[in-house]
């Protein structure tokens, strides 16, 4: 059923979630007109230098399964079974620790090869893109889209308009001005950027890295480094770093821009096991003028003005990727949106949308969240003693007790109950399992040679958990 009638829809941004959404609307019988500002990446070919590889799982994947394309993904997806951690001991030497299996896998992509793969797929569902289409202007009341391409300017109307279009989003600056009380400026700049290197493949094709179906990180602090698998025995790699120095910060990207011998020495001294596999790291670290890749987060305080526009994905709910959830969550709420869409028939459109973005929005919130105590858990947790100790009494506690300590990895990653629940008893099931170390003060030096719980450590956490 096709609940706008002859009223006409506009998608503004053809990457995953805009082009999901062009797809799903097809599905309803609506005939949407797609604008994406960048040329058609089947054209533009793969660059690197851009973006991190993007971690699929269960939501994004089950959303794609409702369009029938989780299968034809599989493709030119690389699964990850679990971290691959490489650490330094007390000489400086590394060592592998590749024992953290994830219960399931997460699916790593390259970006290019995934807008090249859902680019295609609206297409072939007769789905019409307008590439190399900027939105410049934008009446959102009377649905008027002012654009330009190849510097002539054209117009469009999207009397309903979805957009898609990123976490600088041309429709939410529009509401910003027009409508400041409802739409506030909600993105903000991470105090961390990155720089992307690569890891070709060898001269057989193969992975240079061993344990290659695993998420590789150099956890370091302040900063770190990870690789993940592509398809061709190459890994796409990034290096995350603070953006200014500042007192007591070892490194960062303003200390070892433009000097060659400072970040020579900060690379063999910190990460000496990637030498020989990353290629003239100084040539991918200073490549774009040396300048690093900014990350921001979205939090808009609205995401619809009635029924005239709704922001989606990134330009709604922008996270930082430490999670790998940021491609899920924006394809999940999609889903989601247009379940409401289809099933609410009897419900004005303005409803549908603002209800669905009260019941939404708490959750990608959470996300947000986990999104960056994640980045922290990566860089500096997986090798803080007391974090370690956590994950060893959680294993014994579970051991015993299956399923009353949640997995907030896997129950965010590969399940779809509520991020917000989620996150709200991880954070509740943390702190007692902090307070029982506090509690019992020899219970970390035990750790690590028993396989089983005191009967009183095991009853104290039990008596302090809400289940």
């Amino acid at each position: 059923m096709n609940r706008f009638g002859n009223r006409r829809v506009a998608v503004v941004g053809a990457g995953p979630v805009g082009s999901y959404q062009a797809m799903a609307l097809k599905d309803m019988g609506v005939d949407p007109q797609v604008y994406e500002m960048r040329s058609d990446p089947r054209e533009a070919g793969l660059t690197e230098g851009k973006s991190v590889n993007l971690a699929l799982s269960h939501r994004g994947l089950t959303a794609l399964d409702e369009l029938g394309l989780a299968e034809p993904i599989e493709r030119i997806l690389v699964p990850m079974h679990g971290r691959v951690l490489h650490v330094l001991d007390d000489s400086g030497q590394p060592v592998v620790d590749a024992t953290h299996s994830y219960g399931d896998a997460l699916q790593s992509v390259h970006r290019g090869r995934l807008a090249q793969f859902m680019v295609q797929a609206a297409e072939d569902r007769g789905v019409d893109i307008n590439f190399d289409s900027k939105v410049v202007r934008a009446n959102l009341d009377h649905g008027i889209l002012d654009l330009e391409r190849d510097g002539k300017p054209f117009t469009a109307v999207g009397e309903h308009i979805f957009a898609a279009d990123g976490s600088n989003s041309a429709i939410r600056q529009v509401a910003e001005s027009a409508v400041p009380c409802m739409f506030k400026d909600g993105r903000k700049l991470f105090h961390v950027g990155y720089k992307e290197f690569n890891i070709p493949a060898t001269a057989a094709g193969g992975f240079r890295l061993e344990n290659h179906n695993g998420f590789h990180i150099w956890p370091r602090g302040e900063h770190m480094f990870i690789a993940l698998p592509n398809q061709d025995g190459s890994f796409t790699c990034t290096l995350f770093m603070p953006l200014e120095t500042k007192q007591g910060r070892r490194h960062s990207f303003e200390s070892l821009s433009g000097d060659e011998q400072a970040f020579e020495a900060f690379f063999t001294t910190e990460f000496p096991d990637l030498a020989e596999v990353v290629n003239e790291p100084w040539e991918q670290f200073s490549a774009n003028d040396g300048r690093p890749a900014l990350m921001h987060t979205v939090d808009a305080r609205h995401w619809n003005y009635m029924d005239h526009f709704i922001l989606m994905g990134d330009a709604a709910h922008g996270v930082v990727p430490f999670y790998g959830q940021g491609l899920n969550i924006g394809l999940e709420s999609a889903r989601m949106l247009n379940e409401a869409i289809r099933e609410r028939t009897n419900v004005l459109m303005r409803n549908v949308f603002a209800d669905y973005v009260r019941a939404r929005k708490p959750q990608t919130d959470a996300v947000a969240a986990a999104s960056i105590y994640n980045c922290k858990e990566m860089a500096e947790l997986t090798v803080d003693p007391i974090f370690r100790a956590c994950r060893q009494l959680e294993a014994l506690f579970n051991t015993a007790n299956p399923g009353q300590l949640i997995d907030l990895h896997y129950d965010m990653t590969f399940t779809s109950k509520p991020q917000d629940k989620l996150w709200q008893r991880s954070r509740a099931e943390e702190q007692v399992l902090k307070d029982a170390l506090k509690q019992f003060p020899d219970l970390m030096d035990s750790l690590e040679n028993t396989d089983s719980l005191p009967e009183d450590v095991e009853q104290y956490i039990k008596d302090r958990l809400v289940l």
